[in-house]
């Protein structure tokens, strides 16, 4: 407990921000994966640009992919 008052001074503030120091803590303790079960697809990807979502990919893996969208979405 950072800054912790003294007992008689337990204010609203306080315990908010102890419980952000706690949420701090749990998820820095939190492996990733084990986190992000929590999140939809979307969440995990909001923010983040088309660059950023295609890392981890091969050059194949998205020419396929852009293929197969193609294919069910003839113009």
């Amino acid at each position: 407990m950072k800054n912790a008052p003294e007992l008689q001074e337990i204010t609203p503030e306080y315990v908010m921000q102890l419980g952000e120091e706690l949420i701090d803590a749990v998820l820095e303790a939190t492996p990733a994966d084990k986190a992000m079960k929590h999140f939809t697809v979307e969440e995990r990807l909001a923010g983040l640009d088309p660059k950023e979502r295609l890392a981890g990919l091969t050059p194949d893996q998205i020419r396929r992919y852009l293929e197969q969208l193609e294919e069910s979405n003839p113009q």
